[in-house]
């Protein structure tokens, strides 16, 4: 015979469903789609994927239990266009603007693991590898906002910020031994993509990765070298037509990682 406590046990087995279904992450297709409307709008373009998973709260097993096979059918659906992150967009006057405001929200010169840090916070802002490509390194970087604020008023605590960072980093620019920087050049896997990127501590930027990332990030292989920028940039050159888009992450096959692993390995 029913009673009002079935009743009751069979609402509270509902919302006990109910709820678990939200503490996994899960959302429906209406849910999903609202968010990344409200998504777009406060960032004022189609968000990246890793920006939309942070934003809802889901990672790529929701939507695909949504009907979707990856997020690009779901922006594609939408009638969006893809946020494709491409470092040439990017005009010397909007990258000196990046880094005035990186100057004075951290009251000193940003380092390439800050810049770095802000990608990740902000995807309006690309990796230090653009910075660094375009302007020739940290002094080519200082001397590109010191031209571009040259004549301009209320610039005086960048000024002397650059003027100093001009100085400090000169001597990559002037010494002929100017690549021969001694680090590491590793190779990451996270979220199906490989990153390959120098560092003088890898194991601490990787774990930035896994920090900031959809995932955490797995080591593959690290290389130890008296010339870290000019061995990662052999490797972003040579599997450059393997780019997914974004600045130093490629789509690998197990021959290109088997070539990347057949350098010296750090234990």
């Amino acid at each position: 015979m029913y009673s009002i406590l079935d009743g009751d046990l069979s609402t509270k087995m509902t919302n006990i469903k109910k709820h678990t279904r939200m503490a996994a992450g899960f959302k429906s297709r209406e849910e999903i789609i609202r968010e990344l409307h409200e998504c777009m709008e406060e960032l004022g373009q189609t968000p990246s994927e890793e920006s939309f998973y942070k934003y809802a709260k889901i990672s790529k097993t929701v939507l695909q239990k949504n009907g979707w096979v990856h997020y690009g059918k779901l922006v594609e659906e939408q009638g969006l266009k893809p946020n494709v992150f491409d470092k040439t967009k990017y005009l010397d006057e909007q990258l000196c603007k990046m880094i005035i405001k990186l100057i004075r929200d951290l009251k000193k010169w940003p380092s390439r693991d800050e810049i770095d840090t802000r990608h990740y916070q902000d995807q309006s802002v690309p990796m230090s590898s653009t910075f660094y490509t375009r302007f020739n390194l940290a002094a080519g970087i200082a001397e590109a906002v010191l031209d571009y604020i040259n004549g301009k008023s209320g610039y005086e605590d960048v000024i002397l910020i650059c003027k100093e960072a001009k100085r400090k980093f000169k001597r990559y620019i002037d010494e002929p031994d100017t690549n021969l920087v001694p680090g590491y050049v590793y190779l990451g896997f996270q979220n199906g993509q490989y990153k390959i990127g120098f560092a003088t501590d890898p194991d601490r930027r990787i774990g930035q990765h896994s920090q900031y990332g959809p995932e955490s990030m797995k080591t593959i292989h690290i290389i130890e070298t008296d010339d870290a920028r000019g061995i990662e940039a052999y490797w972003l050159n040579r599997f450059k037509d393997k780019s997914t888009g974004r600045p130093e992450w490629f789509k690998l096959t197990k021959s290109d990682i088997k070539a990347f692993k057949s350098m010296k390995f750090r234990k």
